[in-house]
């Protein structure tokens, strides 16, 4: 079978050394520089051919032409469902399945549709199907890379993620220990909200899917709208209603100033108000001392009894 690699000069041989230098110039199996060249300066010329030799494509992998179909090869299918048997939540294996998904991006429904089928099954155990959960979120999360198609993972996903909570809660309902219900919840909760936080659905799908999950009624879009958020309306809690009585009692008839203040409140008996009523201080003039003297002051030639 392999005679060729020891007789350069067959034609398998001369096709095989072309081959070879061909894909070490950097050229694919589909396309290649089709102008004459030398391998070695000074040896003979190289013609490629002008179209794919029939041996090159009676030798070709059908794996090859995946890109070029909308489903897996029964060997892609195998390992896939191979990847899903042995998955746990371990970052690797995860990584190493999201990127087997997103390669093959063409057959984005029959990826889909096996990881899907894997995780409908009740008797799944726990650890396997939340391990294939954060596979879908994985998914979901990369389906915005620059690979052909990868975005069709988002819309095949929405169509499938209403069946996979419900098995989900199934499964949730089925457990018998406390402790490992609640492990199972918080861990589908958190995908839940992660995918919130990356806005890859409405709010009210989410929250839909955490119904089914939870086993709670799935909520009515636009319901809320018509009931009163606030509930029925208070009863008048300040009592009996207020008909026009006067809050601050009888109107006062008496001046609660009393009677206005004259001259004569202010000042003793027998003084004016003209200041008159007001201690004698050493800079009040007396009107009965001497003119320009002070007996308030020593006495003085400026200050001395008038003779």
């Amino acid at each position: 079978l392999f005679e060729f690699l020891f007789d350069a000069s067959s034609g398998e041989g001369v096709y095989y050394k072309w081959r070879v230098f061909s894909l070490c110039q950097s050229d694919t199996l589909v396309e290649w520089r089709q102008s004459p060249f030398q391998m070695f300066a000074g040896g003979i010329t190289w013609v490629p051919p002008t179209d794919e030799p029939a041996s090159d494509r009676r030798s070709r992998s059908p794996s090859r032409d995946r890109h070029k179909r909308d489903a897996l090869t029964e060997e892609e299918r195998d390992a896939f469902e191979m990847m899903l048997r042995k998955l746990t939540a371990e970052r690797d294996l995860v990584g190493d399945a999201m990127v087997f998904a997103i390669s093959r991006a063409e057959a984005a429904k029959e990826v889909v549709e096996t990881l899907t089928e894997s995780m409908t099954i009740l008797e799944t155990p726990i650890p396997s199907k939340i391990a294939r959960l954060y596979l879908v979120s994985d998914i979901l999360h990369n389906s915005s890379a620059a690979v052909a198609k990868a975005s069709l993972y988002r819309g095949l996903f929405e169509n499938c993620l209403v069946e996979i909570f419900q098995a989900l809660g199934d499964k949730l309902a089925s457990i018998d220990g406390r402790i490992t219900a609640e492990g199972m919840k918080d861990k589908v909760l958190r995908v839940l909200r992660v995918w919130e936080v990356w806005s890859l659905y409405p709010q009210a799908f989410t929250a839909k899917l955490e119904s089914l999950f939870l086993g709670k009624p799935i909520p009515v879009e636009g319901a809320a709208k018509d009931e009163d958020l606030d509930g029925a309306p208070l009863e008048d809690v300040d009592g009996e209603a207020i008909d026009g009585e006067e809050l601050d009692g009888e109107p006062l008839d008496d001046d609660v100033d009393g009677e206005p203040i004259g001259d004569d409140d202010m000042f003793p008996e027998g003084q004016a108000g003209d200041g008159a009523g007001k201690p004698k201080t050493k800079w009040d003039d007396d009107e009965e001392e001497e003119e320009g003297f002070n007996p308030n002051l020593p006495v003085s030639k400026w200050n001395k009894p008038t003779q």
